[in-house]
């Protein structure tokens, strides 16, 4: 069955932080060194590099420090939270940071119904199939950053397995990253020990010189 999207999800953009939002740098300084001051946390910004890190396409990043008279007031993301970028143009399940995560204006917070549709699927859904990347090529604008807009996002029409299938291929798609994730990462750990070797070899035919 189609849907738009509006009708099986809530986005929401990323806020940007006022500067009488911020702490002062006597602030800063007493949080950074005792954790949490009077209900106040540290907190980190959802940066691209985390984006990355939730698509299981580079090393772990915590993001970008923020400090915050209160960040409940902003919005946050958690584990298993649905997230886009409208600059790359995927989407993606948050990972388990540990810490609260604040989103900017850069990154799109998903809330989806799941009566209806599941969030891995969704995510499947959004980056690799063909209706959805139609969609979003013939949607791109903007001349030197193409940026999706929540407008056109919102839109989308989406067709829609039954719901025990869309579980099925999503659980499927997130351990096809996971397991590409982990053999990218033998992989370095080859190079590297290759590089190793080339190295003393190098250097041992230096010392035979």
């Amino acid at each position: 069955m189609d849907y738009k999207l509006y009708d099986l999800a809530k986005l929401e953009n990323g806020k940007v932080f006022p500067k009488d939002t911020l702490l002062t740098e006597e602030e800063k300084r007493e949080l950074q060194d005792k954790g949490e001051v009077r209900g106040r946390k540290r907190c980190y910004l959802y940066t691209p590099a985390v984006f990355e890190y939730d698509r299981y396409l580079q090393k772990n990043s915590e993001g970008e420090e923020k400090y915050l008279r209160d960040y409940s007031k902003f919005l946050s993301v958690k584990v298993g939270d649905v997230v886009i970028s409208p600059i790359t143009q995927y989407a993606t399940l948050v990972r388990d940071h540990k810490v609260p995560m604040l989103l900017s204006p850069n990154h799109i917070k998903v809330s989806l119904d799941e009566k209806f549709i599941d969030k891995s699927y969704f995510v499947f859904w959004f980056n690799e199939l063909p209706e959805s990347r139609k969609q979003i090529s013939e949607m791109k604008q903007g001349t030197t950053v193409i940026k999706l807009p929540t407008s056109g996002l919102k839109g989308m029409t989406i067709s829609l397995p039954e719901l025990n299938q869309q579980r099925q291929l999503g659980a499927s798609y997130i351990n096809s990253l996971k397991l590409m994730e982990q053999l990218k990462r033998k992989k370095d750990l080859q190079i590297n020990f290759l590089k190793g070797i080339n190295q003393q070899l190098i250097e041992r035919e230096k010392k035979n010189d």
